[in-house]
């Protein structure tokens, strides 16, 4: 037995991971597009299957025909015309992403299905968007097919304004950050077949140093143009019999595949903290580069082992303890004997053991999905990880001479069988990816088992889920349904992923016109539920539901107990709403003051009533119910429909606040006033309030000739503030008016029409762009116009009309047609009646003593309303 070399260069040993857990990072949400797999699930089935989804190029992408030859010396021509493929990768849902058609058809389909798929990592998490907003996120994506780019430039192609933004490299990453509002790094790394796994390891750092609380990590690759098959073809890259052969005498290159894997990555600590689930944890990770070597692409052992090393070191494992490598594998007769021979010196580090680590590779089955390859090699360590069962490696007849098996750790995976776990370690592996440019990544990877002591947390025991979905289409609805049929089906569906997908959807579910939901227990149940024929909902000439809020009975805490521990969106609610209490009474949590509500002082309850009363009511909102009229004598009535802000509420209730005097608003939702019994509906627009605000605003005339001389340096040159001008062109020349005649020295007596336009153009030019608030020519109702038409309540043409030729009955038209729009709400939110006296809104608003609003938030009674 040879002796071991000392391991002090990898740092201290801990074969079973313990004491390494602040540098660790859990996967908590993970989604992938495959061949022939549009979810894990199908990848899953189709890895324990066998399954070799490599097939001839679809007609789709380019005429195989004009572009194979078997002779690699024919020009333009390429010696392969295999790969495995996405089916419909270029349908995409642009509406569910607000991206109009025009830009969709410019954007790289790479970014539309990483759009897609991060979206499903999201969902697969439970986490939601307004929580990866909140936080510090940050996105990382491998990428390096340039086919779009290639097809946009292409002589002939006519250019849009949206090809750069949907062809350039950088956008892969920065508009999966813009379209989920995350602030943080976001940034597309191409290493070439490394790059999913290099941007991994940016992630992983960026967490442990505490630059990110959430990395979104992806790689992506689509194949539409027969460029690359033809240069990689001559450079015998490709295999000419389309197959990764991988480990076999016969490979002779390696066939290119296409997919996009997502993870969503959080610190380990964090996530268990959360309570979420945990596909596995990233244990440690490294890159580095080749250096000089034989040529500009030919691997090197050393550089190879020491990139393992690297990571295992960077883990605090022993290479010993891992018994599964996802082999880059290519199926190249001297790439696959070179990360053998490195992967054996890596090992021989620490042990002499031969044949106990199990190896493999992907690439036999869906390709080489190049920038992607190593994420697709990541999940499919993780899916195998939860099944406990290593699926067979393809195309593996007889084993590559050049590699020596026999004598080293390694032996392939050759049929589908159990992973089982050495004593005391968790099953752990390593996932290599090297790109053909010189950079090597390895990563560390290893099995979640429940926190220090091994023990796994327990899921939900047959406690009724709410199952809940939303389409904007009936279509889109049903095709959903069918979607989650199939998952339901699948064998690994069990109860704890059911309770996982249910706390997923209620968390992340977007509320869209067509819904779907059901209360389940069982899988079985939601198939049935999700199966069950419906008959057609007849079109009903009601109204939405009315919000009935009672008084908060004795047993109300308890209740709230009862919510708080089983329905999240309850908690979160409660949670935030009770900071103020929880802070009051010194308990640690919105959980601790319910579970102490017994010693909770009594002149505390109407505010406990409060936050609970409002979380409910929150939590089936977000839940997807939606209610028209709100109703009950109780203070949540007000706050609820918007007539009275949460915190003034609070803050009167509170011991001290009994001299407080609270003040209501119209509210956004119509309720039925507590004391009075008066239905108060959202705003409605008064006509001779409205017309004594556009006939009565004042302006300076200096200061106008001021502001159209600054316009006129802006007109024609700075795009946004000429278009929002542009927009009252044709209203101005319907009451024989030019917009240049406004601008170039205004005529007597249309100030205030030029003041107007020049107010709107500012407030919208300063909305998209936040220069800071204008300076206006004029008084407080000029500004209280210019948002009522910047707000698209008041519209040019109507405003125009006004003020150019007052006409009574098209006045009272004007003033309908604004209440209408004013009861759909308005997009800012401005005009909410607080403006002061210039406000165009009728309608009493009144206060409320402390006193009576303490007796509504006990359900009873108050005194008067003034």
């Amino acid at each position: 037995m040879r002796q071991r070399s000392n391991m002090s260069s990898l740092g201290p040993v801990c074969s079973a991971g313990t004491g390494h857990r602040g540098r660790d990072a859990a996967v908590i949400g993970m989604a992938c597009r495959f061949p022939e797999a549009d979810d894990p699930a199908a990848f899953w089935r189709n890895l324990a299957a066998g399954i070799n989804s490599v097939t001839e190029v679809p007609p789709d992408r380019w005429d195989v025909g004009r572009w194979y030859s078997p002779d690699i010396s024919a020009p333009n021509r390429s010696t392969s015309r295999w790969g495995a493929f996405l089916r419909g990768f270029d349908r995409f849902d642009n509406g569910f992403f607000n991206i109009s058609p025009r830009e969709a058809r410019n954007m790289d389909p790479q970014q539309r299905l990483l759009l897609e798929e991060t979206w499903h990592c999201i969902e697969d998490a439970g986490v939601s968007v307004e929580t990866l907003a909140r936080a510090r996120t940050s996105v990382y994506v491998g990428a390096m097919a340039m086919d779009h780019y290639a097809s946009v430039h292409a002589p002939g192609a006519e250019t849009e304004s949206h090809a750069c933004a949907g062809a350039y490299a950088c956008m892969m990453a920065n508009r999966v950050s813009y379209h989920l509002g995350v602030s943080g790094e976001s940034v597309t790394l191409d290493t070439a077949c490394s790059s999913s796994l290099v941007a991994l390891h940016q992630a992983r750092r960026a967490l442990l140093l505490g630059e990110a609380d959430y990395c979104l990590v992806a790689g992506v690759s689509l194949d539409f143009s027969p460029w690359k098959y033809v240069s990689f073809g001559k450079s015998r890259m490709l295999s000419p019999t389309g197959q990764c052969r991988t480990f076999d005498k016969d490979a002779d290159g390696y066939v290119p595949g296409e997919g996009v894997g997502v993870i969503l990555l959080q610190r380990l600590e964090d996530a268990e903290r959360d309570g979420g689930v945990i596909h596995g944890v990233i244990r440690g990770s490294a890159v580095n580069h080749v250096g000089r070597a034989t040529s500009l692409t030919a691997p090197r052992v050393g550089a190879q082992r020491d990139v393992i090393l690297a990571a295992c070191r960077d883990a605090d494992v022993d290479p010993a303890t891992l018994t599964y490598v996802e082999a880059h594998g290519t199926g190249t007769s001297l790439g696959d004997p070179v990360e053998i021979a490195a992967l054996t010196e890596a090992f021989r580090t620490s042990t002499d053991q031969r044949g106990f680590c199990a190896i493999g590779s992907v690439k036999t089955n869906i390709g080489h999905l190049e920038a992607a390859a190593g994420i697709a090699g990541l999940i499919k360590t993780l899916l195998m990880m939860r099944h406990e069962r290593i699926p067979p490696t393809l195309n593996l007849r007889t084993l590559n001479p050049l590699i020596d098996f026999e004598r080293s750790p390694f032996v392939p995976a050759r049929e589908a069988r159990p992973w089982v776990r050495p004593a005391g370690v968790p099953l752990r592996a390593g996932v290599s990816s090297f790109g053909f440019g010189g950079v090597n990544s390895h990563v560390v990877v290893e099995e979640y088992r429940g926190g220090c002591d091994g023990t796994a947390p327990v899921a939900g025991g047959g406690a009724p889920l709410a199952f809940v979905l939303s389409a904007r289409t009936e279509p889109g609805l049903r095709a959903l349904k069918a979607r989650w049929v199939e998952r339901v089906r699948s064998p690994d569906f069990d109860g704890a992923a059911l309770r996982e997908a249910c706390l997923a959807l209620q968390e992340t579910g977007r509320s869209f016109k067509r819904r779907f939901g059901a209360v389940v227990r069982t899988p079985a149940e939601l198939e049935a539920a999700l199966t069950r024929e419906e008959a057609p909902t007849p079109a009903l000439p009601v109204g939405l539901p009315a919000l009935f809020f009672g008084d908060f009975p004795e047993n109300g805490p308890a209740a709230a107990r009862e919510l708080d521990a089983h329905d999240p969106l309850f908690a979160a609610a409660f949670e935030r709403l009770a900071a103020p209490l929880v802070e009051r009474t010194g308990h640690g949590s919105a959980a601790a003051l319910l579970a102490a509500e017994a010693g909770l002082p009594r002149e505390l309850r109407p505010a406990l009533a409060l936050c609970v009363q409002c979380a409910l009511a929150e939590s089936l909102e977000r839940g997807g119910l939606a209610f028209g009229v709100r109703g009950g004598n109780t203070a949540a009535t007000l706050v609820t429909s918007g007539a009275l802000s949460f915190d003034d509420a609070l803050r009167a209730l509170l011991p001290g606040g009994d001299g407080a005097r609270v003040r209501l608003r119209r509210p956004r939702v119509p309720c039925v006033h507590p004391v009075t019994g008066e239905v108060l509906e959202p705003w409605e627009a008064d006509v001779a309030l409205l017309g004594g605000l556009i006939s009565g605003f004042q302006v300076d005339g200096d200061g106008v000739r001021r502001a159209a001389a600054e316009a006129r340096l802006l007109f024609g040159t700075q795009h946004t503030f000429s278009r929002h001008l542009e927009e009252w062109r044709q209203p101005l020349a319907a009451v024989g008016r030019t917009l240049e005649s406004l601008l170039d020295g205004t005529p007597p007596g249309e100030e205030r029409l030029t003041a107007l336009i020049l107010a709107v153009s500012r407030l919208r030019l300063e909305r998209k762009w936040s220069l800071g608030a204008p300076r206006l020519p004029g008084d407080a109702r000029l500004e209280e116009l210019a948002l009522l038409v910047a707000d698209e309540l008041l519209l040019p043409d109507e405003v125009v009309r006004w003020m150019c030729a007052p006409d009574e009955e098209a006045a009272a038209a004007i003033a309908g047609a604004l209440a209408g729009r004013l009861n759909r709400g308005s997009k800012s939110g401005a005009c909410s009646g607080a403006r002061g006296p210039g406000a165009a809104l009728s309608g009493p608003e009144g206060e409320l003593a402390a006193s009576e609003l303490l007796g509504m938030a006990l359900g009873r009674e108050a005194v008067s309303y003034t």
